[in-house]
């Protein structure tokens, strides 16, 4: 489990920015929400919180895990991945809702 909290926070801070720029593109509104921070010094996570997880858990699993020797099977990751995610929205840290073939 804690092998999944590191690779997941090592993610989020590796291409949370690059996600976000994409959303500030996507739609030039929030521009401003972010316009007055300082991300030079800062961890992704420390600057935005879980917000935004969910969106990238798919290359979470997809892309980032391949690169790393782990322990876990690819299900127990992605379980892991899924529940971690509901619990960030169930327990308000994020907006953002995962879509599962099982819930859909």
């Amino acid at each position: 489990m804690l092998e999944f909290v590191f690779l997941l926070r090592e993610k989020v801070n590796a291409s949370g920015l690059e996600l976000l720029r994409k959303k500030i593109d996507q739609f030039p509104s929030i521009r401003q929400s972010y316009s007055d921070l300082d991300l030079s010094a800062k961890d992704f996570c420390q600057v935005f919180g879980a917000d935004l997880i969910p969106e990238m858990a798919n290359e979470f699993i997809l892309y980032f895990v391949r690169g790393f020797n782990i322990r876990l099977k690819v299900i127990e990751l992605i379980e892991l991945t899924k529940n971690f995610c509901e619990w960030l929205f169930k327990n308000n840290f994020t907006k953002c809702k995962i879509s599962t073939e099982s819930n859909k």
